[in-house]
């Protein structure tokens, strides 16, 4: 809130009272009526628990979560899946230490061919579920409602539309589907640099990992056994099936965090949007693809 030093007030500027900090009371009095209490309370009499957000009427404690992820599949037959998931948590503290949380997902899914033909969604799933938590942790009062709602959930400037035409261009221009080439390339990467970091490696630095003779030579390639390259290539293929054939090309796009209305972690989008975004869309290798993934448990 607003600090007010002038000629010496020193007090906060809420918008409907102005509160002094040093008495611990609001110096006008409450524009609402509350008959059970003076109008010149402030938190309900119980500053540790309630906020006053605007000097009228106090709330509980409210922490309100939203997250937005845009994740993105290919199948068999070249059709890249793009769907945007957004979970948005509500959890209120009560005086007992109960708490109340409201909880809501919404889905929506756009798929571009191999070809680029788009398929929009036309329809926004959203499932919603109220229940409290007890001081124990048992839940209660569990309820759940589903909807559809079909306004408006496809813009074309938002992340999702921008991710959609995006891939869909990228498999237009480039005869290649966009995960598939991206991950193809950082895998290659990868190898590449697994093999020339076991090729440079010396041998006083194998034997720290307690390799014998045989294994050593193995590693660099002497007396006539396969070479860098072949170990190299051998660690890499398990890793490259495991995130691409065997996942699904899967890729995140992009990943949003807004708590408490503030901005947390903007999305990525091929306009370049995101905060500290960078410029080549999309994970180049397997280290910045594990890097997106542990961002988002930050």
């Amino acid at each position: 809130m607003e600090w007010q030093d002038e000629f010496d007030v020193n007090v906060y500027d809420f918008g409907a009272r102005n509160y002094d900090p040093a008495l611990g009371r609001w110096m006008n009095i409450d524009p609402i009526t509350h008959h059970s209490q003076s109008p010149y309370t402030a938190f309900d009499n119980n500053p540790v628990f309630y906020t006053d957000p605007d000097g009228k009427s106090s709330q509980p404690p409210t922490k309100n979560i939203t997250v937005t992820i845009i994740t993105s599949t290919v199948d068999k037959n070249n059709v890249t899946t793009i769907t945007q998931t957004t979970h948005n948590n509500t959890y209120t503290k009560n005086q007992d230490g109960s708490m109340s949380v409201i909880s809501t997902t919404s889905e929506i899914t756009n798929t571009v061919g191999g070809d680029g033909q788009i398929t929009e969604g036309s329809s926004l799933t959203s499932n919603t579920e109220t229940y409290n938590v007890g001081t124990d942790g048992q839940i209660t009062d569990f309820c759940s409602t589903s909807d559809i709602n079909n306004i408006g959930v496809n813009d074309a400037h938002s992340a999702l539309g921008e991710w959609t035409r995006f891939v869909s261009d990228y498999n237009k221009n480039h005869n290649e589907v966009y995960n598939k080439d991206m991950i193809n390339k950082g895998s290659a990467k990868t190898t590449n640099a697994l093999n020339i970091g076991l090729a440079v490696t010396p041998i006083t630095a194998l034997s720290k990992l307690k390799l014998t003779q045989a294994q050593q030579l193995i590693f660099k390639g002497g007396g006539g056994y396969f070479g860098a390259s072949t170990v190299g290539e051998a660690i890499s293929k398990p890793l490259t099936e495991q995130i691409s054939n065997n996942n699904s090309y899967l890729i995140i796009y992009g990943v949003q965090h807004i708590q408490n209305g503030s901005l947390i972690k903007a999305m990525k989008t091929p306009s370049g949007n995101g905060i500290g975004e960078r410029k080549n869309v999309g994970p180049t290798n397997f280290q910045e693809l594990w890097n997106d993934i542990k961002n988002l448990f930050k």
